[in-house]
């Protein structure tokens, strides 16, 4: 190895330096290089990650939060208005009208009135929007409950909330039952 340079990397723990040996003839000194050089960062830059995890920390708190427990009362709505849902995807108008009239016994709504008193399943699934914006915000974040859409009913109002994963269309049906997609 007469004409060659010792240059050491580092191979293996951090802090064991290796020999290697480069064709830098004229060239005697050794070279220590290390893995991962610690340098100091600049103050600005600690403050900015320091300010970013207390941002990140508030903001999961504050969702936590928002997951507070349904009352009794919510858990009730929720379950009956799924039973509502679930008639109008089965296209069962008696079924919605009965499930309806308990959501009314529970919770006195406009639109939970109309979806009682309706003549047809047209005006109880347009009854039904107005129901479903206050499942929707009632239901948000809470586990078991799923924000799903349909971008098929119009002036995009065709939001409601299920209890799984596999849509079930109120709003079409049987027709297009699986119309649609869980938001959340």
């Amino acid at each position: 190895m007469g004409n060659l340079t010792p240059f050491w990397l580092p191979i293996g723990e951090m802090g064991n330096l290796t020999p290697f040996w480069l064709p830098f003839p004229n060239v005697r000194t050794k070279v220590a290089i290390r893995r991962f050089p610690i340098m100091p960062l600049p103050m600005k830059t600690c403050r900015f990650l320091l300010c970013s995890f207390i941002a990140a920390f508030a903001s999961f708190a504050h969702a936590q939060e928002k997951r507070a427990a349904l009352s009794d009362e919510q858990k009730t709505f929720l379950s009956q208005y799924e039973a509502v849902r679930a008639g109008l995807a089965a296209d069962d108008l008696t079924a919605t009208k009965k499930a309806a009239a308990a959501v009314t016994a529970v919770l006195a709504t406009d639109s939970a009135k109309k979806i009682a008193s309706a003549d047809s399943i047209t005006a109880a699934r347009e009854a039904f929007k107005a129901l479903s914006k206050q499942a929707v915000t009632t239901a948000a974040g809470q586990s078991g409950y799923y924000h799903a859409h349909c971008p098929m009913v119009p002036n995009d109002e065709g939001n409601w909330v299920q209890t799984s994963k596999k849509i079930s269309n109120p709003y079409f049906g049987k027709s297009m039952a699986t119309c649609g997609s869980i938001e959340n």
